[in-house]
């Protein structure tokens, strides 16, 4: 399928790819291979299309449904007197009819006319019989409407995205269009939590148990629930918790023995985001200056970063924070477009930059820039203390798809303690998401991470694409740090503060949004946000 895409030029292939609506970046290979992917794709929707027919534009008012009919399952002897009163009917009507001649016209014809109602001329017909036999009749199963609508959405999603299906979900799609109980679920996973712990689910998703478990290895996930309940491994001698931390877990057990009440009010996406009037005294204050980066205009970017925080002097700021690649813009396509502007953790200039105002404001400074090292690229943050030092590069774990055309995945997450500060964890833009949004949504990798680790202070340099409101992108930050809330010992807190930048680059229109949040176990409140504007907001918290 692929030769007759293999005379065509790069730009003739990238014309086919945006015609239809597919990414059109990448190498000749990537393209040809996205275009025959794409075929693909589309013959198996055609095949489905033609399997299921017209479906999926069906109703109940197409039907020609005689009102008379009462149950659509008969027993054979009404139908048969059905038929003989639609043959007297029919017959009675052809012998009282005459023929009609229009007037100077040679031309005559004979109207048949058909009646629904039954006339006094049928052949009368035992109705008490019918009465009776009534209550024996077996009543139809009643297939609820929800069944096809999710089964139209699930195909109408895979073929906006571009998704392939697999043989799964081609089954789960008949199963529901057509009322049959899906195999592939195990009947026990009735309930959410049950149908949380089933192995079926990960298996669905066509990630490999192996690579999720070498994944949770390197960020320090949760174990399964099959190994908390068997944590002894044959051959191994178990290891036993210290008391303080056999006391946190007891702590912990206690908290959650509440109420059925109570729990209703905390579900999984159930959470209360509300400000709060801030009286606070000797906590950081934590500053985000968000503006909207030229891409590739390094000098030009500094400028409108260095003229928003001329303002403000030593001991305004104790950390301060800008977004994702800051200074160089986020959008590049390839690593030849990049390769000018990566830098080196010391004496780049993004790092430079950073150093010097944290000199000046004699604060904590993090900003994101493309790093080069001897054996890879990455997309990465530099924190810098009031002395000018860096003290920790940390590397984007969860890549985006614009991040893949040139990065490497970063080691894991991470959370240190910084002298002044606390326990600090940083992130970047994806690490939010679920990995690869392949992993499922309520693994929470990066919350349950820092939940573990006892994080104090999470902070998260942003390239956010916009999709809604302002209020809308940081309610799902918050749904995405959902374990800090839910799992958090009485009296924890853990402050998020997150700075986006905004503008338009490339077709890519950025968020904003930047905020602090503070999560408890009891709120997650909102210190403070920006919208789409330009500038510096700080939270003492």
């Amino acid at each position: 399928m692929s030769d007759k895409y293999k005379n065509l030029k790069v730009k003739e292939l990238q014309e086919l790819l945006q015609k239809s609506g597919l990414p059109h970046s990448g190498k000749k290979e990537e393209l040809i291979e996205r275009l025959v992917k794409h075929e693909q794709t589309v013959d198996e929707f055609a095949s489905l299309d033609d399997e299921f027919g017209d479906l999926g534009e069906f109703d109940d008012s197409k039907l020609a449904l005689d009102s008379d009919i009462e149950d659509p399952i008969a027993p054979v002897e009404d139908v048969l007197e059905e038929e003989i009163k639609e043959e007297t009917k029919v017959e009675l009507k052809e012998t009282t009819t005459t023929p009609v001649v229009k007037p100077n016209s040679n031309f005559k014809f004979t109207p048949i006319v058909f009646d629904k109602t039954a006339t006094t001329e049928t052949t009368p017909v035992a109705a008490p019989v019918v009465e009776e036999k009534k209550a024996d009749k077996p009543k139809l199963p009643v297939i609820p409407p929800k069944v096809t609508d999710d089964a139209e959405r699930a195909l109408e999603r895979a073929k906006r995205f571009g998704i392939q299906l697999n043989d799964t979900a081609k089954k789960d799609i008949r199963a529901q269009r057509f009322g049959i109980p899906a195999t592939s679920v195990s009947p026990k996973a009735t309930s959410p939590k049950a149908a949380k712990s089933t192995p079926v689910k990960a298996a669905s998703k066509g990630i490999d148990p192996e690579v999720l478990k070498k994944r949770a290895e390197r960020f320090g996930l949760a174990k399964t629930a099959s190994e908390k309940k068997n944590p002894v491994v044959k051959g191994k001698v178990p290891v036993s918790l210290d008391p303080a931390e056999e006391e946190k877990k007891r702590k912990r057990a206690e908290r959650f023995q509440q109420s059925e009440d109570a729990k209703k009010q905390k579900t999984e996406y159930h959470f209360t985001l509300v400000y709060k009037a801030l009286n606070i005294k000797q906590k950081p204050k934590k500053a985000c200056c968000q503006f909207d980066p030229e891409w590739c205009n390094v000098k030009e970017n500094m400028k409108k970063a260095d003229g928003l925080l001329e303002m403000y002097t030593p001991n305004d700021i104790d950390i301060l924070i800008l977004p994702e690649m800051a200074f160089t813009g986020y959008v590049f396509k390839s690593t030849e477009e990049i390769l000018p502007y990566l830098e080196d953790s010391e004496t780049g200039p993004s790092v430079q930059w950073a150093k010097k105002q944290a000199i000046r404001l004699q604060c904590f400074v993090v900003v994101g820039y493309p790093q080069k090292t001897d054996q890879a690229y990455y997309n990465s943050i530099c924190c810098v203390n009031a002395q000018g030092s860096v003290i920790y590069t940390y590397q984007k774990a969860f890549l985006y798809e614009t991040d893949e055309n040139w990065a490497e995945e970063g080691p894991g997450f991470v959370s240190l303690n910084v002298n002044g500060l606390g326990k600090v964890g940083f992130g970047i833009c994806m690490d939010l998401n679920p990995y690869k949004f392949k992993a499922d949504f309520q693994d929470y990798e990066f919350a349950n991470y820092h939940l573990q680790h006892d994080t104090e202070i999470i902070i998260c340099s942003m390239a956010w694409l916009r999709s809604k409101d302002s209020m809308s992108t940081i309610k799902y930050w918050a749904t995405r740090l959902l374990p800090l809330y839910q799992e958090a010992d009485g009296g924890k807190r853990t402050i998020f503060a997150a700075c986006n930048r905004t503008g338009l680059e490339r077709g890519s229109e950025f968020a904003g949004a930047s905020c602090v949040l503070e999560i408890t176990n009891e709120n997650i409140t909102i210190l403070d946000h920006m919208n789409l504007d330009t500038g510096v907001i700080i939270v003492q918290a």
